[in-house]
C-alpha cells in the first residue's frame, strides 16, 4: 500500500512538471507565461472597460466591453492600463513594468504587451481598445458649458481639426470707451473642451510692415479655418471694431466699417504662420489678373474642398456704410492663387453663386449646397429650398428639392461619410416675417431629403452658425450665436449678440 501511494506521488509529480513547462505554452494547457486579466480606463473616465484575451491569436481587445462612444479620441491617447501575469511574471509596455498602479499608454491605436518570468520566458499580445459604434443610452451630449480659457466678450470665433489637436480661431473685444482693442488669437485643444492659447509665430519675410513691427496678428471677424493639403488656414475676416495690439487701427471708409484687404495666412506646424497673399495671383471670372480685393475680400463666407481644390461661397463685405452679400465664388487648387469661376448647371434655376448664408460643404466626395437665401430674407421667393450637389466644384447639378427641413440659413452642416446632420440655423416663420432660432438638428443620408433628430436634449439651445467638427464617429458642436437676426440681409453679427459657449458631441450615426 505504502508503494502505490509513493508511486501516486510521482505521477502527479510528472504531471506537474509537465503543464509548468516552458516548452509548452500552446492554447489548450493555458499560458506558462502570460497576461491573464487586463482592464483599461481612458483619461478621464469615471469607467473601466474590461478585455477578452485570446491567448492563441496573442490579442487582448475589449470586445465585450467596449469603450462608450463619448469618450473623445484624446482620452484615448491617455488610457491607463492595468495587467495581470501568470504566477511568476509581469506585464511590461516598452520595457516598463505595468505594476499594480497601471501604465499610461495611448491606446488610439494599438499597443504590444510584454508578459516575462524571471527565467527568461516571454509572450508578446497586441492590446486593442474599441468604442462602441452605438450609443446604448443617449446619442448626445452636452460635454461643457465654458471654451476654457477663452477670453471673454468673444464676438467671433471658428473651429477645424489639424494635425491631431483642435484648432480655434478667435475675436473679441477689450478695453472701454471709443478706444478699444480687437483681439485675434489662436487656441489649441487635445479633447476639444480644454483649451490653452498658441504664442503663434508670423514670417514677415518681404512683407512691408508699420516701423517698429516685426510680426503681424492673424484672423479677423468672419475669418474662417480650413485644413487643405496638409497646411491649416485662415481665410478672410474684417477689422472693424477696434485697434489691434500693435496699434493698427480699424479698417474704417469715410467713417463706416470697410474690408480693405484679403487675408490669407497658413501653418504647416499650428505656430509659424506665413502671409499666403505675397506674391499671389488671382484671376477674375474673365479670366483676366486681378488684385482680389473684388474677388476675395470677404468674411463669414463658406471653406469647402473638394478632390485638390479648396473653394469659397457666399459670404459678406461693407458696402455704402454696412454689410452686404458679397457673393463670392473662387477655388484655389495651391492655397495661395486664386480663381474667381462662374460655374455651369443644366438647371435654369442654379442659384449656388448667388446664396448667402448657406449650408455649404463636402459630403460622399461631392460639394452640397443646401438652404441659404438670395437679396433678403423674408420674402417666400428669396429662401432657397433647391438642393445643389457637384463633383468637381465647376459643374453643378439639381439633386432634388429639400425635404424635412424648413429653408434653413446660417446652419451648420456636419459631414460623416455616410450621414450628414444639420445643426440649429434660422428660419423664417409661417406669418413671413419672425426668425426663429432653431434647436434641431436634422438629419440626411443624400442631402435632400432630411429627417429630425428625436434624441436631442431638450435643453440644446436654438443657435446659428456653430462651429463643428466630425472626427471619428463623433461630431463636435461648439456654441453659436443665440441671438436671432433682426435685420433683412442676414449679417451674422449684431450689436447686441449673445454667443453660446457650449460643447456638444453627437454620434454620427
Amino acid at each position: 500500500m505504502k508503494k502505490s501511494f509513493i508511486w501516486m506521488l510521482a505521477a502527479l509529480a510528472g504531471v506537474t512538471m509537465v503543464s509548468c513547462s516552458s516548452d509548452d505554452d500552446g492554447p489548450s494547457a493555458g499560458p506558462t507565461v502570460g497576461i491573464t486579466a487586463v482592464q483599461v480606463t481612458p483619461s478621464g473616465s469615471a469607467k473601466s472597460y474590461a478585455c477578452v484575451i485570446k491567448q492563441d491569436a496573442m490579442t487582448i481587445e475589449n470586445t465585450n466591453d467596449s469603450v462608450d462612444w463619448d469618450v473623445i479620441d484624446a482620452s484615448l491617447g491617455k488610457t491607463k492600463v492595468i495587467a495581470t501575469a501568470t504566477l511568476g511574471a509581469k506585464v511590461y509596455y516598452n520595457d516598463v513594468e505595468v505594476g499594480t498602479q497601471g501604465v499610461e499608454v495611448n491606446a488610439s491605436s494599438p499597443v504590444t504587451l510584454v508578459a516575462k518570468d524571471n527565467n527568461g520566458n516571454s509572450k508578446s499580445y497586441t492590446l486593442k481598445v474599441v468604442k462602441a459604434k452605438v450609443a446604448s443610452g443617449v446619442d448626445m451630449i452636452k460635454k461643457a458649458s465654458t471654451f476654457t480659457n477663452f477670453p471673454s466678450d468673444l464676438i467671433d470665433y471658428d473651429m477645424t481639426f489639424f494635425n491631431g489637436k483642435f484648432y480655434a480661431i478667435t475675436t473679441s473685444l477689450s478695453g472701454s470707451g471709443e478706444v478699444k482693442t480687437e483681439n485675434y488669437q489662436l487656441f489649441c485643444s487635445e479633447d476639444g473642451l480644454n483649451w490653452t492659447e498658441v504664442d503663434y509665430k508670423t514670417d514677415a519675410t518681404g512683407l512691408t510692415l508699420p516701423e517698429g513691427q516685426t510680426n503681424y496678428v492673424i484672423g479677423g471677424e468672419g475669418a474662417r479655418l480650413a485644413v487643405f493639403n496638409g497646411r491649416m488656414y485662415i481665410l478672410g475676416g474684417a477689422r472693424t471694431k477696434g485697434n489691434d495690439k500693435y496699434g493698427n487701427e480699424a479698417e474704417v471708409d469715410w467713417g463706416m466699417p470697410s474690408i480693405n484687404y484679403w487675408r490669407s495666412v497658413s501653418t504647416a506646424d499650428g505656430e509659424t504662420f506665413k502671409c499666403d497673399t505675397l506674391g499671389m495671383k488671382v484671376l477674375d471670372h474673365e479670366g483676366l489678373e486681378s488684385d482680389g480685393l473684388y474677388e476675395l475680400s470677404s468674411a463669414y463666407f463658406n471653406v469647402a474642398t473638394i478632390k485638390d481644390k479648396m473653394f469659397i461661397q457666399g459670404g459678406y463685405y461693407f458696402g455704402f456704410g454696412m454689410a452686404q452679400g458679397a457673393r463670392r465664388y473662387a477655388y484655389t487648387t495651391d492655397g495661395k492663387n486664386w480663381n474667381a469661376v462662374t460655374p455651369t448647371s443644366s438647371d435654369p434655376d442654379f442659384d449656388v453663386t448667388r446664396r448667402n448664408a448657406a449650408s455649404f460643404f463636402t459630403f460622399k466626395g461631392k460639394l452640397w449646397c443646401v438652404g441659404g437665401f438670395t437679396n433678403y430674407i423674408g420674402s417666400q421667393n428669396y429662401m432657397r429650398t433647391n438642393v445643389y450637389s457637384s463633383a468637381d466644384g465647376l459643374t453643378w447639378e439639381k439633386a432634388g428639392e429639400l425635404t424635412g427641413a424648413p429653408a434653413m440659413y446660417h446652419a451648420k452642416v456636419i459631414a460623416g461619410d455616410d450621414v450628414a446632420f444639420m445643426i440649429g440655423g434660422e428660419y423664417v416663420d409661417a406669418d413671413g416675417s419672425t426668425h426663429v432660432l432653431s434647436n434641431k438638428v436634422y438629419r440626411t443620408t443624400d442631402g435632400v431629403n432630411w429627417t429630425e433628430v428625436t434624441t436631442v436634449p431638450s435643453n440644446f439651445e436654438g443657435v446659428r452658425g456653430s462651429a463643428g467638427v466630425a472626427l471619428g464617429n463623433t461630431a463636435f458642436i461648439f456654441g453659436g450665436n443665440k441671438t436671432a437676426i433682426s435685420d433683412m440681409w442676414g449679417f451674422p453679427l449684431g450689436a447686441s449678440d449673445v454667443f453660446s459657449t457650449d460643447t456638444w458631441i453627437k454620434l454620427i450615426k
